[in-house]
């Protein structure tokens, strides 16, 4: 975890996708001297959801507390970092939640069995979502321009928060590079991924990259105009 993220709560995990069985680990950064609870967990919190009017979109998901909540085992931290494994008895979604500080913190994961399908919501058009999916506790794949990996950018600053707060994936977007020989591509690739890991809270969520590819159209030569992975 990069020093400028040391100052503020911070929650990753191991996979969120499982199958049922499986566990998951949370791992927990707490700054000296600040206070915090435990973590929370709604199982089938969506099969069991009836927010009505406490639902708002864009907001955070606030109608949990209509839900009964697991309380999990005492977090006990050591040099302000702790672990804890979880997993799940039943098929489903699953909502975590740890208030720190004046903040609360958001992961999904769900447990699966192997005639499930499963979906992942993601921009396309544009970069952002508005509004965001946060009120339904569900994480949104976000597209960025790996050139715009940079602190001091409003949108990446944005998208950081996103994911240390909800846990949204944010998928750095490259260009297409077919002048480039393919050490030349693993090059640049390799370069931004590791840019991006060093600013992200969870830096797993590099693990992704897309490719935004042109289009060349001849009758002779007809060429794809993207591939997006």
């Amino acid at each position: 975890m990069g020093e400028h993220l040391r100052s503020a709560p911070q929650l990753t995990t191991g996979s969120r996708l499982l199958k049922l069985g499986e566990s998951i680990e949370f791992r927990f950064h707490l700054p000296e001297g600040m206070a915090a609870g435990d973590l929370e967990v709604f199982p089938r919190y969506l099969e069991r959801a009836r927010p009505g009017a406490s639902f708002v979109p864009g907001e955070p998901p606030t109608w949990l507390d209509e839900l009964k909540p697991l309380r999990l085992p005492a977090l006990r931290f050591a040099e302000g970092e702790a672990t804890l494994t979880y997993t799940p008895a039943r098929p489903g979604s699953y909502l975590a939640r740890w208030r720190a500080g004046e903040e609360t913190l958001y992961r999904y994961f769900a447990a699966v069995e192997g005639d499930w399908t499963v979906l992942r919501f993601s921009t396309f058009g544009g970069l952002e979502s508005e509004p965001t999916l946060h009120g339904t506790g569900i994480p949104l794949d976000y597209r960025l321009p790996v050139e715009r990996f940079d602190p001091d950018d409003p949108l990446c600053a944005r998208f950081i928060g996103f994911q240390r707060l909800y846990g949204d994936n944010v998928i750095p977007a490259f260009p297409d590079t077919p002048e480039l020989s393919v050490e030349g591509r693993v090059r640049v690739y390799g370069e931004g991924l590791d840019r991006v890991r060093a600013l992200m809270p969870d830096p797993s969520s590099a693990r992704q990259r897309g490719w935004t590819c042109g289009m060349t159209w001849t009758p002779a030569t007809p060429r794809p105009s993207c591939a997006w992975a």
